[in-house]
């Protein structure tokens, strides 16, 4: 199955269910490549995949030569070229907001974390 940017036009409350679904096509043996630039897609398949699955996350990327690179790794975290990381982090980032964005962007942290952490519990 090769399918990109599922989550387009999913209402993100959905995006669990979608993630279910991969998952469970990959237990039964299907072959999947996922195409994503989402990163509660990505951590949802990351969090809920079994510990032995055969998920892989894939980054490719041009280096300084601008020569296509690929980069694999178990965890979604553990990719050094991780543009969806990458703007996530920049998102939350608070050493330079005022007072009141921090806050905000601290809550909006703490909620993430309490989600993941509900998510890991099933």
């Amino acid at each position: 199955l090769f399918w990109d940017e599922p989550e387009a036009n999913i209402n993100p409350k959905y995006i669990p269910v979608l993630a279910e679904l991969l998952i469970m096509l990959e237990k039964e043996g299907v072959q999947i490549f996922v195409s994503t630039h989402d990163y509660f897609l990505s951590k949802y398949i990351e969090v809920k995949r079994e510990k032995d699955s055969d998920v892989q996350y894939i980054s490719l990327y041009k280096d300084e030569k601008n020569q296509v690179q690929c980069e694999i790794a178990k965890e979604f975290e553990l990719l050094e070229h991780n543009t969806i990381m990458d703007t996530f982090r920049r998102l939350y980032r608070v050493k330079k907001m005022p007072n009141c964005w921090k806050t905000h962007a601290l809550k909006r942290v703490a909620a993430h974390n309490r989600r993941i952490s509900e998510i890991r519990k099933y």
